[in-house]
């Protein structure tokens, strides 16, 4: 008589794979913090503690660990550009939004950079998380354009290349960032025709 396998998965199996994913989760914020996001997936494994064929069961990509890492900021930002949605002052609400995303954007060194990419790339598996964070900003960039405090002519698309190369280029300086935004949003404001 043929062996009947149970379909019910291994109670510890689950709790083990749930570890092996934390730890790996751990270990790259660990590293990363060290290193920035150039650190590769193997050197995640090992650092935790386990096999590489582990972590790419997890995490098949560079970018699949950095979604996982980093969605609840993206979701945050998302949820932050809706409450600043409120606000009276549409270029205070949009400012303040757009310095909420620097600050996220530089917490890794090179985690601007990533963004960027999954921005650009729908197939990329931080898309999906750029992109409900870059439809918060959308609608505070509207609501500035709507207001007549920035140009019309920009798309939201446009404005997060441009906030992500300050960040790239400001990294974790937040004074320099700022300064950085500020030049930036002065190019980005209507020009007064009597001027």
């Amino acid at each position: 008589m043929a062996e009947r396998r149970s379909a019910t998965p291994v109670p510890g199996a689950r709790r083990d794979a749930r570890r092996n994913r934390d730890l790996l989760l751990a270990s790259a914020r660990h590293m990363y913090d060290e290193r920035g996001t150039d650190v590769s997936l193997e050197e995640v494994a090992r650092h935790a503690g386990l096999g590489v064929a582990t972590i790419y069961r997890h995490f098949p990509s560079q970018e699949a660990l950095l979604e996982a890492m980093l969605s609840d900021r993206f979701i945050a930002l998302g949820s932050r550009a809706r409450e600043l949605a409120g606000q009276e002052d549409s270029d205070a609400a949009l400012v303040d939004w757009l310095h909420a995303y620097i600050t996220h954007s530089t917490r890794y060194r090179g985690l601007a950079l990533s963004i960027m990419s999954g921005l650009r790339d729908q197939d990329s598996p931080l898309a999906a998380s750029c992109s409900a964070m870059q439809d918060g900003g959308a609608e505070l960039l509207a609501r500035a354009q709507l207001d007549g405090r920035i140009r019309a002519d920009l798309d939201m698309a446009d404005l997060l290349r441009l906030v992500t190369a300050v960040a790239v280029t400001a990294g974790p300086q937040p004074r320099e960032a700022a300064r950085l935004l500020d030049l930036l949003l002065d190019g980005l404001r209507p020009r007064d025709p009597a001027a």
